[in-house]
């Protein structure tokens, strides 16, 4: 059915000025709360203050990688929905910008929820977001850039309804994401219809995004018990599609074929287990990155952080990896090489923020791992379970070895662990700082082997 889009005049935003500068005064206000907490990480990126959820919006444009963000500017806890900003030049390096999109209150609008960037029909990026207000349906609203910068938004009058649905609306209908297929764009929003998670398909009528037509639900979840899907992401990777979902606490991917307007699924995994809401970067040539929200418990004047950049490939056996990008290698100082060494003891100390390559060797263990930081990663052979931090993964099969490799971050009181080349990854938040900072192997119920150990020190950008 083509899209009825509610055509209503809205004036310039006269509330727009006076609402980010309100926005952007309170965050200023708590940094110095936020900035004077220990176990705040360094390096991951993280909003000048307050609260922070989803990433919203990641782009490349005009030689800056800009990622948009769900945030409170009130306060450290969950309410009064704006998207934050900020841009890089490397993944690595973020400078914060002020405030992007607010509720526009005098329109009914309560909260600008999820959503994603993609370019126009002159190449400028159209942001794409959930509007919530009191009282009715959730509506897809649009905002354009008035700037290359990407500071300042206008709204568009176009709102896209659940009429767009021929009288059989979505539940929990928000996250529109957009992507391209042969030329044409879609956009997929997440949902529930009769009881079942879905991600709907709406395909473009036109270059200008300004009318769409709804396709059906794209994939309906597997699991009978997620009752709606949120923040679909979708990528063609290593010739292979690639569907993201935000269900029950964490992201699952979905590995497969998209035919016409259908989604089969080939394999299944979790993805960065300990992070939820992910999003992928448009406009960057020949790689698909991905990142991530990280809740956090403590309040102190900030809350959440977004996962370290990583890029997500496809095996030969369909394997969906995760990796970090290239570009935090920048962040590296000095290095020291252990080489090999039993599972077992000290094998030195480090500060808190701090990167470790090394290959474990299980042999005859029941479990075995390394102690960093106050955190324990530790690895299971038998069941092949990977776990920090009341985290767990499984490791798929690896081909003529039983041998795992292990590349973790420290970033003071987080850790993150990819394990067989990105095949299991995960990520674990601490709400204390540790004493601890010594870096000790350990194995359980037989001998294990720790091959390559290389630590390198890390230098806050």
């Amino acid at each position: 059915m083509v899209a009825l889009i509610a055509m209503l005049t809205l004036a310039q935003e006269p509330e727009r000025d006076a609402a980010l500068a309100k926005a952007n005064a309170a965050v200023r206000a708590a940094i110095p709360l936020a900035v004077a907490d220990p176990t705040r990480p360094a390096y991951h990126y993280h909003a000048p203050a307050q609260w922070m959820n989803d990433p919203n919006g990641p782009i490349f444009y005009k030689g800056w990688y800009h990622v948009f963000y769900q945030t409170n500017p009130y306060g450290d806890r969950w309410e009064h929905m704006h998207w934050g900003h900020a841009r890089s030049r490397d993944l690595v390096s973020w400078e914060d910008l002020p405030v992007a999109l607010w509720p526009s209150l005098g329109k009914g609008e309560r909260h600008v929820f999820s959503g994603s960037l993609f370019p126009g029909a002159d190449g400028k990026p159209v942001a794409f977001y959930t509007s919530i207000g009191d009282g009715r349906e959730p509506e897809q609203w649009i905002a354009m850039p008035e700037d290359d910068d990407l500071i300042r938004w206008r709204k568009d009058p176009l709102r896209i309804t659940q009429s767009i649905h021929g009288g059989k609306p979505l539940t929990e209908w928000r996250d529109p994401f957009l992507f391209d297929d042969f030329g044409l764009p879609f956009m997929l929003v997440g949902g529930g219809l009769d009881g079942r998670g879905v991600v709907a398909l709406y395909k473009a009528l036109g270059p200008d995004l300004r009318h769409w037509q709804y396709l059906g639900p794209m994939f309906t979840h597997p699991d009978a018990d997620v009752h709606n899907v949120e923040c679909p992401n979708l990528a063609l990777v290593d010739g292979k599609w690639v569907l993201l979902v935000s269900v029950h606490g964490r992201v699952e991917a979905f590995v497969g074929e998209l035919r016409n307007t259908t989604f089969t699924t080939e394999k299944r995994s979790v993805l960065a287990d300990g992070s939820y809401a992910s999003q992928l970067f448009q406009g960057v040539a020949d790689r698909t990155i991905h990142t991530a929200w990280v809740n956090t418990g403590g309040h102190r004047g900030w809350n959440g952080f977004l996962t370290l950049p990583s890029e997500l490939h496809v095996a030969k056996d369909g394997t969906l990896l995760r990796t970090p990008v290239k570009e935090l290698t920048k962040l590296r100082g000095r290095a020291t090489k252990i080489g090999d060494r039993a599972m077992e003891g000290e094998i030195g100390r480090g500060g808190d923020e701090l990167e470790i390559e090394l290959t474990l060797a299980p042999g005859g263990s029941t479990r075995a791992g390394l102690r960093l930081g106050g955190a324990e990663i530790a690895y299971e052979p038998a069941t092949r379970r990977l776990s920090v931090g009341g985290r767990s993964a499984f490791v798929p099969a690896l081909p003529k070895t039983q041998d795992v490799k292990l590349h973790i971050y420290l970033d003071r009181t987080t850790v993150d662990v990819y394990a067989a080349d990105g095949a299991a990854t995960l990520i674990a938040h601490r709400e204390e700082a540790s004493a601890k900072e010594e870096i000790a192997l350990f194995s359980e119920g037989g001998s294990a082997q720790a091959k390559k150990i290389t630590v390198w020190s890390l230098k806050a950008p």
